[in-house]
């Protein structure tokens, strides 16, 4: 005690009490008083071989960050939904190297991707925006847009139609309940007092785009999921909900405090990508959207 007392420069009483505070919060002994020379515990040396890797781990920060302002991140995993990762995750990616040593986009539904931003199997998350009500997340809006719907490309649609008026003609075909973007759909469908049966649904723009391609039914949809599906544009037709409007908005999520400005670098290179080649994308194939979409310029929250 007296030895450790010396080294660390303070009294031997406050050593002394420092090991009882600490068997005191661990509920065990450290040291064996009975013997003497005073002897350690089973449990003793349990916390002492512990403590010495703690330790050496502590005396690499230093070294750490005198390297950090030359080395690359070793890994950087991003979530991406289904309708932007065909699009911007080769962007990303390849954006991504000269800062990090390996990539890795991984595509699925909002609620999927979620226990993985808080488990750590990811870093990012680029989804359907539902995590206002989640505490420890930055955010950074990137985009929103409204839903839309899709129709074959010989459907001729009249002047003044409605919801009804589509399903007289042809069948519904959804995204599934299990995605953020079928949620909503279904909720403004009650909100319009719509009840008609659920007979084919999808989780992703793919095959639900190409359905509606092949004159089985219609889609509702929002014009980013398009984007990612260009090969069966050439099928289908967007043209404007016909009811109350509703939108979506997708945002970027991470977990706060922890990847310093990456977030934020992220960010504006997801709002460029939008702004530059889906924003013109879209507008050509319907100019209609001129003043619906936008990208967005808020700082993070």
């Amino acid at each position: 005690m007296g030895a450790a007392a010396k080294m660390l420069k303070i009294t031997q009483p406050a050593v002394s009490q420092t090991i009882a505070d600490l068997e005191a919060s661990l509920r065990c002994k450290l040291f064996d008083r009975d013997v003497r020379p005073i002897g350690v515990t089973s449990a003793g040396m349990v916390v002492r071989q512990h403590a010495r890797s703690l330790l050496s781990e502590a005396r690499q920060i230093v070294p750490a960050l005198q390297r950090s302002s030359h080395a690359k991140l070793p890994m950087l995993r991003v979530g991406m939904v289904d309708s932007l990762v065909r699009s911007f995750g080769p962007s990303l990616a390849s954006s991504m190297l000269e800062a990090v040593n390996q990539v890795s986009i991984y595509s699925g539904l909002t609620a999927s991707m979620t226990p993985g931003l808080f488990n750590r199997e990811l870093d990012f998350v680029i989804a359907v925006d539902q995590f206002d009500d989640l505490d420890g997340l930055e955010r950074h809006r990137l985009f929103t847009e409204p839903y839309v719907v899709i129709v074959p490309r010989d459907y001729e649609v009249p002047d003044s139609h409605s919801v009804d008026d589509l399903l007289r003609a042809l069948p519904l075909i959804r995204y599934s309940a299990r995605s953020q973007t079928g949620t909503d759909v279904e909720r403004q469908l009650r909100r319009m007092r719509v009840d008609t049966p659920r007979l084919i649904e999808f989780d992703e723009p793919q095959g639900l785009t190409e359905l509606v391609g092949s004159g089985v039914g219609w889609a509702i949809t929002t014009p980013l999921c398009l984007v990612g599906v260009r090969a069966n544009m050439s099928r289908v037709r967007m043209i404007p909900f016909p009811g109350p409007q509703f939108t979506r908005s997708l945002t970027l999520l991470s977990r706060k405090r922890e990847l310093g400005q990456l977030p934020g670098l992220i960010g504006r290179l997801a709002k460029a990508y939008l702004q530059d080649e889906c924003l013109p994308q879209m507008l050509k194939d319907s100019p209609w959207l001129e003043g619906q979409l936008k990208v967005e310029r808020r700082a993070p929250t």
